[in-house]
């Protein structure tokens, strides 16, 4: 079914989606490269490496916000002889409006001329079938402050929080942004935050520390997650000039 739809294709998409991974990553890392990555659909899969891993905990905490409708780590493989590179992207990713991306994921320290030139040819293979393909790097989107977030959200999402303290933030919320201090003040406190915002009951800016004066909202929008969908490999030069947020 696969080879009867061209790349990028509605059929193409979902069978990607029904289909086995691409290539195993228990088989490729070393073990203490690998990471247990739970997702939305409560599975629990292995990410190759720290930065796939971090990607894979951005997707589910946006897909408990219905910003994303699935994702597929190891998705499918690109040939030279169909396609001209040898590749098999990080990961495959519906947002709810139906748009398709592909993701690359790499520490920064690592991406080399010669492995940007290969991701720019993926890249063109990639918008060429319709889709969009997506550099991702330690540097930005997947930042120290990102992955902070993350491993945090991840870990509280996970206790016994009761729901009614996640429910009490989402009130909050909805009545109009808060601080974190405003919400102390009614007995809200910093682990009933993250735990809302891991279970979609709550936003905030996902790419910046997490401060007395943050404003948490109702809105998904507020996470900045539009801001990763426009990350092409020739973006990478700006961003290694960025500095490393705290």
């Amino acid at each position: 079914m696969k080879k009867n739809h061209p790349v990028g294709s509605r059929q193409w998409i979902d069978y990607v989606f029904l289909a086995p991974p691409a290539r195993d990553p228990q088989g490729r890392s070393r073990p203490t490269q690998r990471y247990l990555a739970q997702g939305g659909d409560g599975t629990v899969t292995v990410a190759e490496g720290g930065n796939t891993a971090t990607a894979r905990s951005l997707l589910a905490t946006m897909k408990n916000a219905g910003m994303v409708k699935r994702w597929k780590l190891e998705p499918f493989a690109l040939n030279g002889v169909d396609h001209g590179v040898n590749a098999t992207p990080d990961i495959l990713f519906e947002t709810a409006d139906g748009r398709a991306f592909v993701v690359e994921t790499k520490a920064s320290k690592y991406l080399t001329d010669e492995k940007q030139q290969k991701q720019r040819r993926v890249e063109s293979v990639i918008t060429q079938s319709g889709m969009t393909f997506l550099l991702w790097t330690d540097r930005w989107p997947l930042s120290a402050v990102l992955w902070r977030h993350l491993r945090e959200m991840r870990r509280l999402g996970s206790c016994d929080i009761p729901y009614d303290r996640l429910f009490a933030v989402a009130q909050q919320v909805a009545e109009g942004p808060k601080t974190l201090t405003e919400l102390r003040q009614v007995g809200l406190y910093r682990h009933h935050v993250l735990a809302a915002v891991w279970a979609g009951q709550a936003h905030f800016d996902l790419f910046r520390p997490l401060e007395d004066k943050t404003r948490i909202t109702s809105n998904p929008k507020d996470r900045r997650f539009e801001t990763t969908l426009h990350a092409p490999v020739e973006a990478y030069g700006w961003w290694r000039t960025l500095k490393e947020t705290a």
